[in-house]
């Protein structure tokens, strides 16, 4: 199962949390990314090796029913 890695960037736009999720899928990936950091102030990047995959605010609405919106 591949390890991605999500990233929480502060006002700055810098790393300010980076935390690991293992997934099966991308969409899977996004959607525990998602959950990881719902409410949270934080703009947010989602990575795979040095691929990024996703950015997203943490603050925004989660796809519902546990759907992943296209990258």
């Amino acid at each position: 199962m591949p390890s991605y890695r999500l990233y929480k960037l502060g006002p700055d736009g810098r790393i300010a949390v980076g935390e690991w999720l293992e997934a099966a899928d991308l969409r899977e990936a996004q959607v525990k990314a998602r959950a990881m950091c719902a409410g949270q102030p934080f703009d947010c990047e989602l990575w795979l090796g040095a691929e990024r995959l996703d950015a997203f605010s943490c603050g925004a609405a989660s796809p519902a029913d546990g759907e992943a919106e296209a990258p």
